[in-house]
């Protein structure tokens, strides 16, 4: 059966897995701060900070590849931020649902990003760094004033863009711009 935690003050995430059904923890009033989650088969994983972050467990690296969000769909919803500084969220799932009321969002994510079923939001209140193992298809994004960095790291892994809104722009792709 699915897990399911509901706190008050904040949560360290140390490292849970569900093989038979999904994971949702809530916060009501602090940051969770995740190492590895993570749901088997067609579970979902939904973490949620309505008031604060949702936090890598090792907020030092620029990509902690051991620190795992996994699930079949994966929801983070933060109020104040989803990774900081130089700590990416490292994601592995079929769907994505990322946002943020403010402040950075910072995702790695193992395969392809595409908007026309996943969302990464944060209001363009803060940095929008994504990275991926596949393509990244990204067709509107709005950081306001802050930087949008997107990252495709595998050989032929295009990126492709519409609208990018920010006060710096910083592309790099193993394969083709467009």
């Amino acid at each position: 059966g699915a897990i399911g935690i509901t706190e008050t003050s904040g949560i360290e995430l140390t490292d849970i897995s569900n093989t038979a059904g999904g994971i949702t923890v809530t916060s009501t009033a602090g940051n969770i701060t995740a190492g590895t989650v993570s749901a088997g088969g067609a579970g979902n994983v939904s973490l949620t900070a309505n008031a604060g972050q949702i936090l890598d467990d090792v907020a030092t690296l620029e990509t902690d590849s051991t620190t795992r969000i996994s699930g079949n769909a994966i929801t983070l919803t933060a109020n104040s931020g989803i990774g900081t500084g130089r700590s990416d969220f490292d994601l592995d799932g079929n769907s994505f649902n990322v946002t943020t009321t403010t402040g950075a969002l910072r995702v790695n994510v193992d395969d392809a990003i595409n908007f026309a079923t996943d969302t990464f939001d944060n209001n363009g209140a803060g940095d929008i760094v994504l990275s991926t193992g596949g393509a990244l298809d990204a067709p509107t994004l709005n950081a306001g004033t802050n930087t949008i960095r997107l990252t495709t790291r595998n050989a032929g892994a295009d990126l492709s863009v519409t609208s990018l809104t920010a006060g710096n722009v910083i592309l790099n792709s193993q394969g083709a711009i467009t």
